[in-house]
């Protein structure tokens, strides 16, 4: 926090507390760079990430049928905070339903940019109609 006086029009001091993100030194971690998915959607550590976020999108469509314009995934899409590797997709088991995964690390100065997007279809076995 940093503390900011400002002088008012009845000439009295005003402190003003500004929380700043990200600033000071130091810097966001970098991106994730080998997230996979199989069972379980898993990565390796990035130096200076204290945490990770999961960002996911869920198409009621079968993962081969999705359009190039479907196959994204943004800040604005659903957020898993302080997810940690392995991370578990037994709960994403609907049958024809694409699940679409990215992943940003984080630290108390930002966050990196997202690494992925990354599909996954529950197999015929596998899923719940």
């Amino acid at each position: 926090m940093n503390l900011h006086w400002f002088r008012n029009r009845a000439s009295s001091f005003v402190a003003i507390a500004l929380w700043s993100a990200g600033c000071g030194s130091g810097s966001p971690p970098q991106a994730v760079t080998d997230l996979t998915v199989g069972t379980d959607l898993t990565w390796s550590p990035v130096p200076n990430a204290t945490s990770y976020n999961l960002y996911t999108k869920v198409v009621a469509k079968e993962l081969g049928l999705l359009t190039h314009e479907e196959v994204v995934v943004t800040l604005n899409d659903t957020k898993i905070p302080n997810v940690t590797s392995p991370y578990s997709l037994a709960q994403d088991n609907k049958c024809r339903t694409a699940y679409l995964f990215a992943i940003t690390a984080e630290n108390s100065h930002g966050e990196s940019g997202l690494t992925g997007p990354l599909g996954y279809g529950p197999p015929d076995s596998d899923c719940v109609p």
